[in-house]
């Protein structure tokens, strides 16, 4: 009785309770938030204008994954629901995928994953495939309704990860440790030989596998050389040493990969990152040094591999959650430890969640303009959107300014950091770090320095305002705050 009492709570308050995101659905052009009351909310389009609009819906969803153009979702239920842009583009539906391909009901779903317009579920531990058949389960036809992938004997699956690249394929957790891989045209998974049991297993979808056991961490395949290993090969290696160098701590609390990049949030909450930091989706500050001459078109891309890789490296501040997928995505979300969200990464088809956008046809011709290679504080269901009328490749980029990620501590001094900030085609030449509010107590030990020291904290929020000033005299500003317990 507590329960449906809840429930129907839940259901009649839904839309008046302030909403919280729990997690970020992320695909190539499409972005999807799921609330902490199981609401949807995605970005759309009304002639030049855009919101992000709740979906309207009674269901209580609790998991979603997106793809190419739409997400899947489940409800409490473990039915499996596809949302997408209406016809006209202006709203958002839900399609429930009632049966599967044998004309059972299709419910008691514990997770969902989307690459492209295939779609992926696991039942009770097993694999279900449909749409797009990128593993050629069906002769490379489209399937129509869930079609149930082989699994070995007596193995249950805790865990997929669909990828692009190897002529695409699925890496799978099993509940007994063991690592399998489902490749195109190959009806039955094949067992991949790590030394130990795995704990978790992600990939980068531009070409590499990774899993990581209780006492290790491998990589291996096409590009390889993201990670620090050998190109194109097959036999898991090693890499916890190069994370642990970096200040990784394992075992890691997460670790998750996008088209290029390799994220690891480690035991003490610390984020860090390594790969093809094309277009600064590792989140260092850097990406591409200078889009607006790149070729063929500025602010283009030309999918080359292995532009501008980087190895492990801590990312500023303390997180409690990352999203992204191994697909084409080429962004990253991730929670604070104070229940805020954060993005980076390229910013095309309202992709970070920022507030900035491009008319569809800039878009297409300089999807690296609204690059954001650092992380920054963004409200994605509240915020209000503007579009840029018309992008002017040859004009005069402003600098991005960084404070860092707010900070929960019980101390009453803390370090800043303004590292992070960036400037394309010139450099940042001064700093100043401000007391936001003049009523603050807090001593900024030096206010013109990229770092510096802060005493005198009160308990409470301390805010704190960083202006950057690029060498055209150009300034932009940001605030970061700090908590104390």
């Amino acid at each position: 009785m507590r329960y449906l009492y809840t429930l129907f709570f839940c259901i009649l308050f839904k839309d008046t309770l302030a909403q919280k995101i729990v997690q970020v659905g992320t695909g190539e052009y499409y972005t999807a938030y799921l609330t902490d009351s199981g609401s949807v909310y995605v970005p759309i389009s009304v002639g030049n204008r855009y919101f992000c609009k709740q979906l309207n819906s009674p269901e209580i969803f609790t998991n979603i994954a997106c793809g190419l153009a739409q997400a899947i979702a489940t409800n409490t239920q473990g039915e499996v629901f596809i949302i997408g842009p209406g016809k006209t583009g202006r709203g958002i539906f839900a399609g429930i995928v009632a049966k599967d391909i044998t004309g059972k009901n299709f419910t008691g779903v514990e997770k969902v994953y989307a690459i492209g317009n295939t779609f992926f579920a696991l039942k009770k531990g097993k694999p279900f495939v449909w749409g797009e058949d990128i593993l050629y389960v069906n002769g490379g036809k489209n399937i129509i309704a869930p079609f149930p992938v082989p699994v070995p004997a007596n193995v249950t699956f805790t865990k997929l990860v669909p990828l692009s690249f190897d002529n695409s394929s699925v890496l799978a957790l099993a509940s007994n440790g063991t690592v399998w891989k489902y490749s195109r045209n190959v009806i039955k998974p094949a067992k991949i030989n790590i030394p130990g049991l795995a704990r978790d297993i992600t990939g980068i979808g531009s070409g590499v596998y990774v899993v990581e056991t209780s006492i290790d961490l491998y990589a291996w395949g096409f590009l390889g050389s993201y990670l620090g290993v050998g190109d194109m090969g097959h036999r898991p290696v090693s890499i916890k040493s190069k994370w642990e160098a970096a200040g990784c701590r394992f075992p890691a609390k997460q670790i998750s990969g996008n088209y290029g990049t390799l994220h690891i949030l480690d035991a003490n909450n610390n984020l860090f990152g390594a790969g093809d930091n094309v277009h600064g989706d590792v989140g260092n500050g850097r990406q591409w040094p200078d889009w607006s001459s790149y070729t063929p078109l500025p602010y283009s891309w030309s999918y080359a591999h292995g532009q501008l890789i980087q190895k492990p490296e801590q990312i500023m501040g303390k997180f409690n959650k990352i999203c992204t997928a191994p697909n084409n995505v080429f962004y990253m979300y991730a929670q604070d430890m104070g229940g805020n969200w954060y993005s980076w990464g390229r910013n095309k088809a309202r992709s970070l969640g920022n507030g900035i956008t491009l008319t569809p046809m800039d878009e297409a011709r300089y999807p690296e303009a609204l690059n954001i290679p650092a992380p920054e504080l963004v409200d994605p269901i509240n915020t209000k959107w503007r579009q840029i009328a018309s992008f002017d490749p040859d004009e005069r980029r402003f600098p991005i300014a960084n404070a860092g990620i707010n900070q929960y501590i019980s101390s009453s001094f803390t370090t800043l950091s303004a590292a992070f900030s960036s400037q394309q085609k010139g450099s940042i030449n001064s700093f100043l770090w401000q007391n936001e509010n003049a009523q603050q107590a807090a001593v900024i030990e030096s206010p013109a320095d990229e770092k510096t020291k802060v005493h005198n904290l009160q308990q409470g929020e301390n805010s704190f305002k960083l202006t950057v000033i690029n060498n055209y005299g150009d300034s932009a500003s940001t605030t970061v705050k700090v908590f104390v317990n």
